[in-house]
C-alpha cells in the first residue's frame, strides 16, 4: 500500500476513534451556549422594556410640548390681532362733528332742500361743512350718524338724511295744533367710504310738510367715526 493511502487510513481510524468525544463536548458547549444566549435574550428583552418605556415617556412629554406650542401660538396671534386693534385705535383720526340750527325758525322749505346747520358745537376733523350741511367722510369707515329735529305747534315735516343723494332713512315730526314743540330723532350706523357726502334734506314730495322747522339750537345733527374698515 502507498504510503500516502497508509497516511490517509491512519487518520481516519484516529478521527472515528475521537468522534464519540468531540459529540459530547459540542452538545455541552451548545446548551451552554443556548442558555448564555437565552439569558442574553432576556436581558435585551428587558432592555428594549424600558427603551420603549422610555419613548413612551417621551412621546409623552413631546405631545405636552406640543400642546404648549398650540397654546402660545394661539396667544401669540391673539395678541398680535390686539396689537393692530390698539395700533389702530391710537393711529385712527377723531372725527365727530355736532352742528346745530341757531336761527329761532326755518320756514318755507321747498321739497328736497337740505337743512343748513350753522352752527358747530364740535368739528372734530372738519369733516363739517356748515355753509352746505354736509357732512363729507375723510376716512372710509363705519360711521354713528344722529339727527334730533324740533317743530312748533301746528307743523309737520318729512325729512330725509341721504348719502351722496340716496336714501339712508326718513324722519317724520308732527306737532298737533296745541302748545307743544315735538322733537322727533333718528339714529343710524352705517359704512361711507372716503369721500361720501351725507346731509339732511326735507323730502322730495311736494306734501314733505309744512315747510318750517324750529331752530334756537333744538334741531341737531351729529355724527362720529365708529371704527375704520379695510
Amino acid at each position: 500500500m502507498p504510503t500516502a493511502m497508509k497516511a490517509i487510513s491512519l487518520s481516519f481510524i484516529l478521527f472515528s476513534a475521537f468522534v464519540p468525544f468531540i459529540k459530547c463536548g459540542a452538545s455541552g458547549n451548545i446548551e451552554a451556549l443556548l442558555e448564555a444566549i437565552l439569558v442574553q435574550n432576556q436581558r435585551l428583552e428587558s432592555r428594549v422594556e424600558r427603551i420603549e418605556e422610555d419613548l413612551r415617556k417621551e412621546r409623552a412629554g413631546n405631545q405636552e410640548l406640543r400642546d404648549e406650542v398650540e397654546r402660545l401660538e394661539a396667544k401669540l396671534t391673539a395678541n398680535a390681532a390686539q396689537g393692530v386693534v390698539a395700533r389702530r385705535q391710537l393711529n385712527d383720526p377723531t372725527i365727530a362733528f355736532t352742528a346745530v340750527i341757531s336761527p329761532s325758525d326755518v320756514k318755507n322749505l321747498q321739497p328736497g332742500q337740505p337743512l343748513i346747520f350753522d352752527r358747530t358745537i364740535t368739528n372734530m376733523g372738519n369733516a363739517y361743512d356748515i355753509s352746505t350741511g354736509i357732512f363729507t367722510a375723510p376716512i372710509r369707515g363705519v360711521y354713528v350718524l344722529h339727527m334730533d329735529i324740533m317743530i312748533e305747534p301746528g307743523n309737520n315735516e318729512y325729512l330725509q338724511l341721504v348719502k351722496d343723494g340716496a336714501h339712508i332713512l326718513f324722519n317724520y315730526i308732527h306737532a298737533n295744533g296745541g302748545l307743544d314743540d315735538v322733537s322727533s330723532s333718528r339714529t343710524v350706523v352705517t359704512e361711507l367710504e372716503h369721500g361720501n357726502q351725507v346731509w339732511i334734506r326735507t323730502a322730495q314730495s311736494a306734501s314733505h310738510g309744512t315747510g318750517t322747522i324750529h331752530g334756537n339750537e333744538f334741531s341737531t345733527f351729529s355724527g362720529w367715526l365708529l371704527t375704520i374698515t379695510e
